[in-house]
């Protein structure tokens, strides 16, 4: 082992950790980097693997990665059994010498990282192959009981796009079991974007627009009170509303319909969060409550007590069981919805004055973004508890919009009372660019099409 680098703390290494993908059958995992030493053991095609940011030479000058402290338990869990528990262990990753082509590709881009470890470690007759015109093929994992519509969304996910899907000449329906795709290919066609847009107004209405020609594409009706609070999949046309009349509606915007409502909470429904794939949704009402919902089940899944009050919006995931929400006074909590009844928030404190009026989070980079009518906005790391990026913006009060991917671009934008616009860069004082209009008292943005839209104190 002379020669080699130092290893890092496990910790350091998880922080600065890339990840390549297997690429051949079977590439062996070295306890030196070098071909003749011996093997812990082997990583398959298709597996995604974590690795250390900096490649090593062997004698050869062939460059060879060394897999993180826990990758190497993951992928070969004898080592922990054997006379050497503490070795490390190295891939190589070109094998052109050989006769074998690439044996790993990397570093992956963010988007075509795993998002849990069962995903890394699933291999490529697990996974389906979307193949597109022009570009990388992506490789998405299936489970079994998956449906065509998760491929869908995971591909639009990662591509900012709206897509379909094709087999062997025929376009395939969402509700199509994905199982028996596993280990094929797939045509992926990205479809033109569709400039769209979806509106709660004062008269309890829901406004679906077009932004290309500026028109009214529908109304939908249902509520008997204002609609404060919606949440909106454009891709696949779904939308769910939150009204003063305490309610909550599921809208197919493709045929300007309701299809189900929610009742339960015995105040105004202030803000919603919904996963439309998963079914799966948010509530937070001014009758201090947050409430969870399923869109196959009239009544609540779950039912939680707010500290401090109304909440005003939330983020939330499905997938992570947790949510942030933003309350009057400044407090912005982190849930966990695995603790069911008993669940109590951490209170995010200290920052915000006002009412915080959005969030957004990330918990699988433990980072969350909140911004107040006090003309505040802040960046959290929710896995410490602290805030690592705030700015204070020149007008109150403030509306504030912010990206998906803010812990990465760093963008948001503010509207305020007296017109203003203001494009920000977190990292910076100032902002990057500034516009006059009229005043706004909602704010949505697409950061990636450079759009954003406002709803106005006159109803516009």
């Amino acid at each position: 082992r002379d020669g080699l680098p130092n290893e890092p703390h496990p910790r350091v290494q998880l922080e600065d950790a890339v990840w390549y993908e297997v690429m051949h059958n079977k590439v062996f995992v070295k306890k030196v980097p070098s071909e003749m030493a011996r093997s812990w053991g082997w990583v398959h095609r298709g597996q995604k693997i974590q690795v250390a940011p900096q490649t090593i030479l062997d004698e050869n000058k062939r460059e060879w990665v060394e897999l993180t402290f826990l990758q190497l338990a993951r992928s070969c869990p004898e080592r922990l059994c054997s006379d050497d528990p503490l070795g490390r262990g190295f891939a190589l990753v070109d094998g052109d010498h050989l006769g074998l082509g690439a044996l790993l590709s990397g570093p992956l881009p963010a988007q075509e990282c795993p998002e849990c470890l069962e995903e890394a470690q699933c291999t490529a007759e697990e996974r389906v192959t979307l193949r597109r015109l022009s570009g990388q093929p992506l490789q998405i994992q299936v489970k079994p009981g998956d449906a065509v519509a998760r491929l869908v969304a995971k591909a639009q996910k990662i591509l900012q796009a709206q897509v379909t899907l094709a087999h062997e000449g025929k376009l395939l329906n969402l509700d199509e079991p994905a199982a028996e795709l596993a280990g094929k290919e797939v045509d992926l066609v990205v479809m033109p974007p569709s400039p769209r847009a979806v509106t709660g107004c004062e008269d309890g209405s829901i406004r679906y627009w077009d932004l290309e020609s500026f028109s009214c594409l529908g109304s939908l009706e249902g509520h008997r009170g204002a609609v404060w609070a919606l949440d909106a999949d454009l891709p696949s046309r779904l939308a769910l509303s939150g009204s003063a009349d305490t309610s909550l509606i599921l809208w197919d915007l493709e045929r300007l319909e309701s299809l189900r409502s929610f009742e339960g909470h015995s105040g105004a429904v202030c803000c919603v969060s919904a996963d439309f794939q998963r079914k799966w949704a948010v509530s937070g009402s001014d009758d201090g409550t947050l409430r969870l919902w399923s869109f196959n089940q009239r009544s609540e899944l779950l039912s939680l007590r707010c500290r401090h009050g109304t909440a005003w919006s939330i983020s939330a995931s499905c997938e992570d069981q947790a949510a942030v929400s933003g309350h009057e006074g400044g407090s912005v909590q982190v849930w966990n919805f695995q603790e069911g009844h008993d669940a109590m928030p951490h209170i995010l404190e200290g920052r915000h004055q006002g009412l915080v009026q959005v969030v957004q989070a990330d918990f699988q980079h433990s980072k969350a973004a909140s911004g107040s009518d006090d003309g505040i906005y802040c960046i959290w790391d929710i896995s410490r508890m602290v805030c690592t990026y705030l700015v204070q913006g020149f007008n109150v009060p403030s509306v504030w919009s912010m990206d998906r991917s803010f812990h990465q671009s760093f963008a948001a934008l503010s509207g305020s009372f007296d017109g203003s616009l203001e494009l920000w860069d977190l990292r910076g004082d100032e902002p990057l660019q500034s516009w006059r209009g009229l005043s706004v008292c909602t704010l949505a943005s697409d950061f990636t099409a450079k759009r954003a839209v406002g709803g106005t104190y006159d109803g516009r």
